[in-house]
């Protein structure tokens, strides 16, 4: 989460079917993916989840806009 070269894009809202910038950010690192719930009021992030996702599932997160 520290990575200045990891990249991170726009959230994916399932309950609402789109994307969503300022509730979740999802980090990529190789196929590493971590989850988190930003509150930009607050300046905080929560932790949601993290995994390792296929090459169908990054490509997937890549197709969402950079955060």
């Amino acid at each position: 989460m520290q990575d200045g070269t990891a990249e991170i894009y726009a959230g994916w809202d399932r309950d609402k079917k789109m994307i969503d910038r300022k509730r979740r950010v999802t980090v990529v690192y190789k196929d590493y993916v971590v989850v988190l719930q930003v509150n930009l009021r607050r300046a905080q992030a929560i932790f949601i989840t993290a995994y390792i996702a296929n090459a169908a599932t990054i490509a997937k997160i890549r197709n969402n806009p950079h955060w």
